[in-house]
């Protein structure tokens, strides 16, 4: 039943989608050396080889480490932009 998505959720626009694959591109960005690494990988990837990924690149194997805190409600939650950016841009507007 859910065999074939993988073409679909390529070409998504949600948001939810975007970031993934926003997501992706950040962590061949960081864990590959060089732009022929990262498009072999992305090529791989977007082939449906994963597995072929993984094993010619062993970085990306590692997991990616999603934080979250909780709301005033009580529940978990990845928080909103202003949340995010604010202690991301105090420390930086020092340097």
């Amino acid at each position: 039943m859910l065999q074939g998505l993988a073409p679909l959720a390529r070409a998504a626009r949600s948001w939810t989608f975007a970031e993934a694959r926003a997501i992706l591109a950040r962590a061949l960005a960081q864990r590959l050396d060089g732009d022929g690494e990262r498009d072999l990988a992305a090529s791989l990837i977007a082939g449906g080889r994963i597995g072929e990924a993984v094993a010619t690149f062993p970085a990306l194997a590692r997991p990616v480490v999603f934080q979250c805190g909780f709301g005033a409600s009580g529940l978990p939650h990845l928080g909103t932009f202003g949340e995010v950016a604010r202690p991301t841009m105090v420390p930086r507007s020092g340097r």
